[in-house]
């Protein structure tokens, strides 16, 4: 199975939407976060690629309303439903991904840069199919 066009939906209650792949497996989407500084309503343009399922792809945190001095990769992988060999829900079709957060300075205080052992923030994400 490859990776779907349509609206994923995070366990945070943000998401991933892939709006087209084009060739060469490039997409075009669109991110949305709860967490964080961004407004919970805001969405920032996805850009990446798949290869059957696995997927990689990098959101800039800057819109027309928001600038947060940062952006994100993700690299991660498609899992059908009853597939065990992840960490989310194996009863939904879901995308497991590891991100990196690279940022200019903390949210709290755009005056004061980070130094580099601050710059940068990883953790993981699950996404799950949203028919």
């Amino acid at each position: 199975m490859t990776i779907r066009i349509g609206r994923w939906l995070g366990r945070n209650g943000g998401g991933l939407e892939i709006l087209s792949i084009g060739p060469g497996a490039h997409f075009t989407g669109r991110y949305q976060t709860k967490v964080g500084k961004p407004s919970p309503e805001a969405w920032f343009d996805a850009h990446g690629m798949t290869d059957g399922a696995l997927i990689g792809f990098t959101v800039l945190w800057k819109n027309q309303s928001e600038q947060h001095a940062s952006l994100a990769s993700f690299a991660g992988r498609y899992l059908a439903q009853g597939e065990q060999d992840g960490f989310g829900d194996s009863s939904r079709e879901r995308i497991e991904a590891q991100w990196h957060l690279a940022r200019l300075y903390g949210d709290d205080d755009p005056s004061k840069p980070h130094a580099m052992w601050e710059t940068f923030l990883t953790n993981s994400a699950v996404w799950y199919w949203t028919p």
